[in-house]
């Protein structure tokens, strides 16, 4: 495979992982890196597109109550 050709294919695969750091930049996703929440956490999705991987930031919400049998746990 030419040199042109992996940089071409480079490209193509990293554009998902460009858009998401726009989108960051722009403030369309944005990530809380101070301070705490109950119940929350900042987690990473990791992709993998051929050769390409990258991550995604993600919010991570729990909640808990006390159900009929003790603790139940809800997912959001």
């Amino acid at each position: 495979m030419s040199k042109k050709a992996i940089d071409e294919k480079l490209f193509r695969h990293n554009l998902v992982d460009e858009r998401i750091r726009e989108m960051i930049n722009r403030g369309t996703i944005m990530i809380d890196v101070t301070g705490s929440e109950v119940g929350q956490i900042n987690g990473l999705s990791v992709y993998l597109l051929g050769d390409i991987a990258f991550g995604k930031p993600s919010r991570i919400t729990a909640k808990t109550f006390l159900g009929r049998s003790g603790v139940t746990e809800h997912r959001t």
